[in-house]
């Protein structure tokens, strides 16, 4: 092997493979980035819901009564009584106001809820 001197120091050539990834592996690769943002945004979108961040106002201070429709859950509810506010948020005020023990309700119940409709 020919050795190269410059300024006193000696070097020699070294021969080194580069592995190539294949096309599955190169894949395989960009499958698992996408697979982990997805995962982040989802993350950050469920975080977000919870804490209430970009779905407007708070929930309303204003109380009204309503009956519960035939098939309606509490989630649908809270849409229904405060549909710029944050369901989770509107639920667990559901939940207080009226001394829930769970999150069944039945057709027909009369329920206090925060009513975002109502002048505030």
């Amino acid at each position: 092997m020919p050795v190269a001197r410059h300024a006193g120091i000696a070097s020699r050539a070294v021969a080194c493979r580069v592995r190539r990834r294949s096309v599955a592996e190169r894949v395989r690769g960009v499958l698992v980035a996408l697979a982990l943002t997805a995962v982040a945004v989802v993350a950050l979108g469920l975080l977000a819901q919870l804490r209430g961040i970009g779905d407007g106002p708070g929930v309303p201070e204003a109380v009204s009564i309503v009956e519960v429709g035939p098939g309606e859950s509490l989630w649908q509810l809270a849409r229904r009584v405060a549909p710029d506010s944050p369901s989770g948020a509107v639920i667990e005020r559901i939940v207080e106001l009226n001394e829930l023990s769970d999150h069944v309700v039945h057709p027909g119940q009369p329920l206090r809820v925060p009513d975002g409709r109502a002048p505030q």
